[in-house]
């Protein structure tokens, strides 16, 4: 449930330090990647 709602904004703060556009795209890669396959998870079951 704390992936599911963890924001872009989360992951900027984890990140640490400012991005450009072209790499925030890189930096949330990991967490629409997670926000994907758990709800991939969700939708089989």
């Amino acid at each position: 449930e704390d992936i599911k709602n963890m924001t872009s904004e989360d992951v900027m703060n984890m990140i640490g330090i400012k991005l450009g556009a072209v790499r925030m795209k890189c930096g949330l890669l990991c967490l629409n990647t997670v926000k994907k396959g758990i709800q991939n998870m969700e939708d089989k079951k």
